[in-house]
């Protein structure tokens, strides 16, 4: 009886142990993980008080499981930029999102990195003259990257707006995120500060 309750302990510890590489392990976003033609997502407005960013750090637990939709949903799709409004200004762009068929953001990616090149509309359109690096890969906790950007266009009667400007990417932090569902997922914060 002494033997067999041994035995179940060092096997649940077996057990507890092989999944604690799991259950801690820490997020790496790979050039795998950049979008393609065909992928698709909702961005929701959502209710977020009483919501509390957390700290920074390994193993965090965002809990949004009470969070609530307030607001518009746009339905996003990535295509090709052929499919695009407004295409003839991007001609380095290899991807391109739509969001309710409203406005096109156009993309230049490879293995490391994706660049936002612009957006146009049915009449308006966005250049960079610097193109935004909105993501680096590999990217984890704890990586960080600088970019500058800079664009220009016309708001209209000859108004003119620059934007130039630095972004900072920083993995932050790490955990589960719990989403209003009840799902919960492997997560990685990414805090941008420009």
């Amino acid at each position: 009886l002494t033997m067999k309750k041994h035995s179940l302990l060092l096997k649940l510890f077996l057990v507890a142990l092989m999944l604690t590489p799991i259950v801690n392990a820490q997020i790496i976003l790979n050039s795998d993980r950049k979008p393609v033609i065909g992928d698709s997502f909702t961005r929701s407005e959502m209710d977020t008080s009483g919501v509390i960013e957390g700290a920074s750090g390994e193993n965090s637990i965002w809990d949004f499981s009470t969070v609530g939709a307030t607001g518009q949903q746009l339905v996003a799709q990535y295509i090709h930029p052929s499919e695009a409004m407004g295409n003839s200004l991007f001609p380095d762009a290899d991807i391109a999102v739509v969001y309710d068929e409203l406005a096109y953001t156009f993309y230049n990616t490879d293995n490391n990195n994706v660049h936002a090149l612009g957006i146009a509309g049915e009449d308006f359109s966005i250049r960079f003259s610097n193109a935004e690096k909105i993501a680096e890969y590999p990217f984890s906790f704890n990586s960080t990257f600088l970019d500058n950007f800079q664009s220009e266009y016309e708001l209209g009667e000859g108004v003119i707006n620059r934007r130039i400007g630095i972004n900072q990417f920083t993995g932050d932090a790490y955990g589960t995120i719990i989403l209003p569902d009840g799902s919960s997922h492997a997560a990685l914060r990414v805090k941008i500060f420009r």
